[in-house]
């Protein structure tokens, strides 16, 4: 009768195996805990530049001559017209609407 390396194995020894095996599993799970953190990052850094470049081009729609105007000019233009109350009042029932419509979906 032949005995395995699992029996010959005192309780002690399976049990730092055991310990061995998980703290592999346990860095190997950290490992990928640190790459998904990095790719949401990437995603993130991705969403919010794709945002900057869709909003600038919209900006641009609407100037008449955006290539004469300075970076200051657009941003006095745009400082006017968003610290007028009534366009402050209609951008504040955008976001609630918006968030409202996030919340039922959610």
């Amino acid at each position: 009768m032949t005995m395995n390396n699992e029996t010959k194995m005192t309780a002690e020894q399976r049990l730092q195996r055991d310990i061995e095996r998980n703290e592999a599993k346990l860095r190997k799970a950290e490992e990928q805990r640190r790459q998904l953190k990095e790719k949401r990052r990437e995603l993130e850094k991705q969403a919010y530049e794709n945002r900057l470049t869709t909003r600038a081009q919209m900006l641009e729609e609407f100037l008449l001559e955006p290539e004469v105007l300075t970076n200051e000019d657009v941003r006095n233009f745009l400082m006017y017209l968003f610290n007028y109350p009534a366009n402050r009042q209609r951008l504040q029932k955008l976001i609630d609407d918006r968030k409202a419509q996030r919340a039922t979906a959610e």
